[in-house]
């Protein structure tokens, strides 16, 4: 036995077993990397035993633990959880006990992943409570990029502040007096906020009294550092703006003039940025998107403006468009691509682009390439979500969304409603839904017009103000006794167990 490994014959047989043995293995390794193949492509068996593709469904809800149903059946799970289904077409479903479900059509895509994690479900009834009552209506209500705070204007000299904490709700509204000398006085006196800077404690007031118009800086927690902007820094523009929302910097543009400068609190000395600008938008430190009417004319241009981008070292054409009263212009990152709108009201559209900048300076490209044309009849309003995703155009209840991770477009209108005076336009609640007031009723819906739901009473000339965690919603509505006078209520958007 001992000598067996000198035999030919064994020795054949014993290789022939081990060439055998390592072709079974690797044949083995073949077909599971081929399984894992098909695998990562979404190619399954089902109980029949056929071959499909499946797709990767990721779900969500606020609040969380909804049951989900697909074609009116439930499943064996909830919120939050991910599903492997066959591709294919498929009514979801959100359910949970005390609130209005939540449902779409959804197409899953063989291999492909979509995401249905933004479902915000509304409580069936709602609980409101009055925070504090008012004699007069209030002059204007705004809140913090950050949400926490919300500041409301009392009437009368327009120098008194209720500040409301939001995130800690039930806490009494702090009193916040502006120093007398801040504004001048008039016959007539008006209030419009222009923006928050981003350190969510300085907000940029307009106030027009007479025939003129003087910008306020508010400081909330230290009154008297607020200031005059006309008086401290001696400028008399017609409109101002934050530079990279910074409350000490400023874009300064004059109206008669056509001219846009920069200037800081610290120097006080305005600099010439552009000219000839009849509309504009900032972005960071130095990038304007803006629209100009120094263009040379031509039989092909006639009637057209200049849409166009610097970085503040470099300018760009980007397009011409019509002539208008109105013009649409925004400009957002999101996921590491920066998307630009171009809109003017005279051509019933916003014209939307993907890295612009990048395709004209790309030389096999040369010229923007648009993504999505945003069709709304007179266009008055555009805007990012919250977290750019989704970009906007509207005018009333005719609305336009892109859809920048699906790549895809939503064109609606709600035909048999119209937004209450003296509210402008509609605006986002959150990254994913969209919110106006009609019939003196806040709305709510998704992007995509699905999903719509009647919440409480409100005052159209002020925006909801929904707390960080959006557990409760707060509104100023007229009181129930009095609808002369006004009261801000606070609105659970949770019921009982899920506080």
């Amino acid at each position: 036995m001992g000598m067996d490994f000198l035999d030919p014959d064994k020795m054949k047989r014993h290789n022939l077993m081990v060439v055998i043995g390592y072709g079974l293995v690797a044949i083995a390794i073949g077909m599971a990397s081929l399984v894992l193949l098909y695998q990562s492509y979404g190619y399954g068996i089902n109980r029949e035993g056929e071959v499909i593709q499946n797709g990767l469904v990721f779900t969500a809800s606020t609040p969380s633990g909804a049951s989900v149903y697909l074609n009116s059946e439930q499943t064996d799970f909830q919120t939050d959880k991910r599903l492997v289904l066959a591709a294919g077409e498929y009514l979801i479903q959100y359910r949970k006990d005390g609130y209005w479900p939540w449902a779409r059509s959804i197409n899953v895509v063989g291999s492909g992943v979509s995401r249905y994690d933004y479902a915000f479900l509304f409580p069936r009834q709602l609980d409101t409570t009055t925070v504090q009552n008012y004699a007069s209506v209030p002059t204007l209500s705004t809140q913090s990029p950050d949400r926490r705070w919300l500041l409301l204007q009392r009437a009368g000299t327009g120098l008194v502040f209720d500040v409301f904490d939001l995130k800690n709700p039930t806490v009494a509204a702090q009193r916040v007096t502006l120093p007398s000398t801040l504004i001048s006085s008039g016959k007539t006196s008006q209030w419009e906020v222009v923006d928050w800077a981003n350190d969510n404690r300085h907000l940029l007031l307009k106030h027009t009294y007479d025939n003129s118009t003087e910008f306020i800086m508010v400081d909330r927690t230290n009154p008297t550092s607020s200031f005059n902007l006309n008086t401290q820094l001696n400028v008399d523009p017609t409109s101002v703006s934050l530079v990279n929302e910074k409350y000490d910097r400023y874009y300064l543009y004059t109206s008669s003039t056509h001219l846009l400068q920069v200037m800081n609190l610290s120097d006080q000395i305005p600099r010439n940025y552009l000219r000839n600008v009849l509309a504009y938008k900032s972005y960071g430190d130095q990038a304007v998107l803006y629209v100009t009417d120094d263009i040379k004319e031509t039989a092909d241009n006639k009637g057209k403006v200049q849409a166009k981008y610097t970085d503040g070292s470099k300018t760009y054409n980007l397009r011409q468009l019509a002539a208008g009263s109105t013009y649409l212009l925004d400009m957002a990152e999101y996921s590491g691509k920066t998307y630009v709108a171009i809109g003017s009201n005279a051509e019933d559209k916003v014209v939307v682009y993907r890295n612009p900048i990048d395709q004209i300076n790309d030389s096999r490209i040369g010229v923007p390439v648009q993504v999505s044309t945003l069709k709304v009849d007179n266009p008055n309003y555009l805007q990012f979500s919250n977290n750019a995703r989704f970009i906007m155009a509207e005018h009333g209840t005719q609305f336009a969304v892109y859809d920048a991770e699906e790549d895809k477009t939503y064109r609606y209108a709600f035909e048999t409603e119209t937004l209450d005076k003296p509210q402008k336009h509609a605006e986002w609640m959150d990254a994913n839904h969209l919110m106006y007031i009609s019939d003196g009723k806040l709305f709510v819906f998704d992007y995509d017009q699905t999903n719509r739901h009647s919440l409480q009473a409100a005052l159209p000339s002020y925006s909801p103000a929904f707390t960080p965690d959006f557990r409760r919603v707060f509104s100023v509505a007229p009181q129930t006794a009095n609808p002369k006078k006004a009261q801000m209520t606070s609105t659970w958007l949770r019921i009982s167990t899920d506080r």
